[in-house]
C-alpha cells in the first residue's frame, strides 16, 4: 500500500445507504500525516506507542491502515450498528473500506477479527464478516477467539496488557509467505489487532497488516 494515499480521494464515492450529510460526517484520515506503522493520524513517522512496542518486542502487526477518524458521528454510527444490530448499516461500512482495499496492490488473504461464541450470540453477527459479506469481498475465516471480557468495558492499560484470546483455526492450511490482512471495525489501542497478528507470527507468518474503518 502507498504509504502517501489519502483516502479523502475515496470520500467522493456515492453511498446508496448513507445521505450526502452522513456521507459528508465521515473524516478520513490522510495517510501522509499518520504514522507510518500503526495509522495515527497527525503523526507523522512512528508514534511513541509503537516505538515502545518495537523497544518491548511486542509488535506483531507489520502495519496498519485506518481510513476515517472515530469522531462523534462515527461513534454515534457504530453505536447504532453493533450494540443496536442495525445490520443494514454494513453495506455502509462496506462502501467505505471497498475503495481504499481494492487500491491496496498485495494480494491479500482478508481475515476478519472474530468473536467469542458467547458474544457472536449476544449479538446475532460477526459485524467485521457482515461489512465484507455484504461489500461481496472473499474473505477467510482463519482464527478462533476464546471468551473474554469485553473490549468496551477495558481501560487503554487494560486493553494494552491483554493475554493471548485467539488461535489459527487448524482447519486451514496456508503457506506461511502469504500475506495476511486483518480486517476490523474500529482500532482503538490496537491491542487486539496485535494479539491476532502474534497468532500468525507464532506460527511463522510475517507479513500481517491490518485495515480498519475508524480510527
Amino acid at each position: 500500500m502507498d504509504k502517501h494515499i489519502t483516502w479523502n480521494l475515496f470520500s467522493r464515492c456515492k453511498s446508496t445507504v448513507l445521505c450526502e450529510i452522513c456521507w459528508a460526517s465521515l473524516s478520513y484520515i490522510n495517510q501522509a500525516d499518520a504514522c507510518s506503522v500503526c495509522g495515527r493520524s497527525d503523526s507523522k513517522g512512528i508514534c511513541q506507542d509503537c516505538q515502545q512496542r518495537e523497544r518491548d518486542r511486542q509488535r506483531y502487526l507489520t502495519r496498519n491502515r485506518s481510513i476515517c477518524q472515530y469522531n462523534q458521528f462515527a461513534k454515534a454510527f457504530m453505536e447504532l450498528y453493533k450494540y443496536r444490530g442495525d445490520y443494514v448499516l454494513a453495506k455502509a461500512l462496506g462502501e467505505i473500506l471497498t475503495p481504499p482495499l481494492q487500491a491496496m496492490v498485495k494480494n491479500w488473504i482478508l481475515c476478519p477479527i472474530p468473536l467469542a461464541e458467547n458474544r457472536l450470540a449476544e449479538r446475532g453477527f460477526n459485524q467485521v464478516s457482515a461489512i465484507l459479506h455484504e461489500a461481496a469481498l472473499q474473505y477467510q475465516e482463519l482464527l478462533i477467539r476464546e471468551e473474554g471480557e469485553k473490549q468496551s468495558k477495558r481501560s487503554r492499560v487494560e486493553r494494552l496488557n491483554a493475554e493471548q484470546v485467539f488461535h489459527m483455526n487448524e482447519e486451514v492450511n496456508l503457506f506461511t509467505d502469504q500475506p495476511i490482512l486483518l480486517i476490523d471495525d474500529i482500532y482503538t489501542t490496537g491491542a487486539t489487532l496485535n494479539l491476532a497478528a502474534k497468532a500468525f507470527y507464532d506460527k511463522g507468518f510475517k507479513n500481517i497488516e491490518s485495515l480498519t474503518v475508524f480510527r
